[in-house]
């Protein structure tokens, strides 16, 4: 691809994400699937148009390793961790519990899939990025791993694919058929006012700032990684960022910084679009049907045991289904389905959620990839 054509696709991904944006403000219909969602299905489209190619994965992929380590911590200085002391036990346990039932079908998915896809510990190391955080976690984790390009593209159409299919049972038929295992007492109002929400406008005056904030902490991270080991270090590098965009969010100035998680959110905007650009599913088929099996496998075990865990312990059935979103959508399906099951006063705290989830992810990932691989 010449460098005309290789710049108009850079550009076209730039830009779309705030088109699709625009729209959403506009066309209810593509708010309630979320421009998340647009973005990766208008990528997917995109890939696999059957006559004309408009895409180069390559250049895709380019796009997608530099703006997986910059949303990162423009996403994580609004984590927000220090509220969960004010929250009640029943979310900090549920969350918990989601957490703890992803790590076990990571275990799980990886004994029994070993035999059939090679290296299934990094695909179970990769899936719990994604499901305690959310899809800039897997990528995350991917790239700090050294996995295969192919290997994030075919995990995260699998997850689009069966996170497609479960948001419409949430949006339709979840509360009441939870309701029948789980208590129904909802959380309190009080609960529910203990944290601010989330403004996810691109454009602030402190935007930039936030941004150039974001491109310190990489440049910091790459040198801390060239000090120590006199090479690039994924692992240390991702986690470095992941350290360093927590501590800014209890950075007074940094909290008072309007601007950093919608300048995160273009990003990962950006990002959603791009991986879906490279999803051409001919390709992942014949290549991948064991892994999406893999990643059925391991979405589904994980909300079975997070549901046996929440029957155990009482959990409410609003809860149960908040901390279960927060934990496989990240925050941009937390207030639908808070919608969705009648109670939007869950909205602030399923976005704590998702957003300590976003900031754990990667140390959970990483830390379990060392006890997957003796698998």
């Amino acid at each position: 691809m010449c460098s005309v054509n290789m710049w108009i696709q850079v550009i076209f991904l730039c830009i779309t994400p705030v088109l699709l944006y625009w729209l959403g403000t506009r066309w209810a219909w593509l708010d309630r699937i979320g421009v998340v969602t647009a973005c990766y299905i208008l990528g997917i489209l995109l890939a696999n148009m059957p006559v004309l190619s408009l895409i180069d994965t390559q250049v895709s992929k380019q796009v997608v390793e530099i703006v997986v380590p910059l949303f990162l911590p423009l996403l994580l200085f609004n984590s927000q961790l220090k509220v969960w002391k004010t929250l009640g036990k029943g979310i900090f346990l549920s969350f918990f519990l989601c957490v703890l039932s992803v790590s076990f079908s990571a275990l799980l998915a990886t004994f029994l899939f070993k035999g059939l896809i090679k290296n299934a510990w990094l695909l179970g190391s990769m899936m719990v990025g994604v499901y305690t955080g959310g899809t800039p976690n897997l990528s995350a984790i991917g790239l700090s791993l050294n996995a295969p390009a192919e290997l994030i593209i075919v995990m995260s159409a699998a997850d689009l694919l069966y996170g497609g299919l479960w948001i419409i049972f949430l949006f339709g038929f979840a509360k009441p058929f939870f309701s029948y295992v789980l208590p129904s007492k909802a959380l309190s109002t009080e609960q529910g006012e203990t944290i601010i929400s989330l403004e996810d406008r691109f454009i602030y005056p402190g935007s930039l700032i936030a941004l150039l904030l974001s491109i310190f902490i990489l440049g910091l991270s790459v040198g801390i990684s060239w000090l120590i080991y006199q090479r690039l270090d994924e692992i240390l590098i991702i986690l470095t960022i992941s350290s360093l965009g927590i501590l800014g969010s209890f950075l007074k100035p940094i909290q008072r910084l309007k601007g950093s998680y919608g300048m995160g959110n273009y990003l990962l905007l950006v990002f959603c679009l791009s991986v879906g650009s490279m999803a051409d599913f001919n390709k992942i088929w014949d290549t991948g049907f064991w892994i999406i099996l893999f990643v059925g496998f391991m979405m589904f075990s994980s909300i079975s045991l997070h549901l046996l865990f929440s029957y155990i312990f009482r959990i409410d059935v609003d809860t149960f289904l908040i901390t279960s979103t927060a934990g496989l959508y990240g925050p941009a399906f937390i207030a639908p389905v808070a919608k969705a099951i009648g109670n939007p006063l869950i909205i602030p705290i399923g976005i704590a959620s998702a957003l300590l989830g976003y900031g754990i992810a990667n140390y959970i990932g990483i830390s379990l990839s060392y006890l997957l691989r003796l698998l």
